[in-house]
């Protein structure tokens, strides 16, 4: 029933394993799954394609996060029947994947978060300790390439995620409240304790 985003850039699928019967109002969602979405052609004249840098996962939601910040809205429309076997290929992938998500909510966060938003809900503390508590898990699951390819993928392409955040934020059409209310709240358990 659409994709959801919290406050730390993490990225979800609304409904997944749900009662269906709670999905049957049409409504505003954040976004819409690459795997079961239309989109009006004027979007990609206005903001480009999906970000071919993000390769796997997470280019719809950076997708819809740049929309939204350019004014546009999604719908969600529960008479529309899709079937997509979530994570088919994924779930064959293992740890590339999990190393593919981190670097792209990564990506996801400086490409996309205005400046002021870091000040609200305390995101100028949570998103590092999010990166660095998934850090650890990943070194405490043996994955230190991982760890280090997602690091020197951030250094890699910093420059280019700047020069597109410029962009992007150049045609940012809504405020901050608004950006910051789609965005769902994210209560933290760090290294088993929750703050």
């Amino acid at each position: 029933a659409g994709d959801a985003i919290n406050i730390v850039g993490q990225a979800y699928p609304v409904g997944r394993g749900e009662d269906d019967k709670k999905f049957e109002k049409d409504r505003f969602v954040f976004g819409a799954t690459g795997a079961a979405s239309m989109f009006r052609k004027n979007i990609f004249t206005k903001l480009g394609k999906f970000d071919e840098d993000f390769f796997f996962y997470f280019e719809d939601v950076d997708f819809a996060l740049r929309a939204q910040i350019a004014g546009f809205k999604y719908w969600y429309e529960p008479t529309a029947v899709a079937y997509h076997q979530g994570a088919a290929t994924a779930s064959k992938l293992g740890r590339f994947i999990e190393y593919q998500r981190f670097r792209n909510t990564i990506f996801l966060v400086i490409k996309n978060f205005p400046a002021k938003l870091f000040l609200k809900k305390g995101r100028w503390w949570k998103i590092p300790t999010v990166w660095l508590h998934t850090s650890y898990f990943f070194i405490k699951k043996g994955w230190l390439l991982e760890t280090l390819r997602v690091f020197l993928d951030l250094l890699i392409y910093l420059p280019k995620l700047l020069n597109k955040r410029r962009k992007i934020l150049s045609k940012m059409k809504i405020n901050i409240d608004y950006l910051d209310s789609i965005m769902e709240d994210k209560k933290l358990k760090i290294f088993g304790w929750r703050i």
